[in-house]
């Protein structure tokens, strides 16, 4: 059982990219298993996700926070202004929030979350939503955590359509 003490969440910094990859990989093979095409997941390249990462943390409307047990990057979250303005009056989005299979279970997600959200809120991004594959197994951390759904589409990933469903949060406390 992992102490949840001994996981540090903190701002990312650039230097993280490498790590954010590596957990981002991890996390979406262990995840999206059985949900996206396997050789989508099977070719996801930590590299080129660093490269993205390295661009995301160097930009000043992106908010990101790592979390990291001994040094190790676990997982992380990201958000900022809403993309596509699918949702006028909406404007805050949560990007991703991904844990290594290993770190989940243990409340680190709840505290990423929470991080996340009071960024966006002193931005002043509120209300917010964050799209989520609704075959996804955490779908049940947004609606705990107060999400209500509001649309739903498809999204292509490795070449099939995929169902993903926004959940609105007018207040994330």
């Amino acid at each position: 059982m992992e102490d949840t003490a001994s996981v540090v969440v903190r701002p990312a910094v650039l230097t993280d990219a490498a790590g954010i990859a590596r957990a981002h990989v991890e996390s979406w093979r262990t995840t999206y298993r059985g949900i996206v095409p396997d050789g989508f997941l099977d070719g996801m390249d930590p590299e080129r996700q660093q490269a993205r990462w390295q661009r995301l943390l160097d930009h000043r409307d992106t908010t990101v926070w790592v979390a990291e047990r001994s040094g190790v990057i676990v997982g992380h979250a990201s958000g900022g202004p809403q993309r596509g303005g699918a949702f006028p009056g909406w404007p805050g989005e949560v990007y991703s929030i991904y844990l290594t299979r290993a770190a989940q279970g243990f409340g680190t997600g709840a505290r990423l979350w929470r991080h996340t959200t009071e960024s966006l809120r002193h931005a002043g991004l509120m209300p917010f939503v964050v799209w989520v594959l609704t075959q996804n197994p955490t779908v049940r951390f947004y609606e705990h955590m107060g999400g209500q759904r509001l649309a739903e589409r498809p999204v292509a990933i490795g070449g099939v359509d995929l169902p993903e469903a926004a959940y609105g949060f007018i207040d994330a406390r």
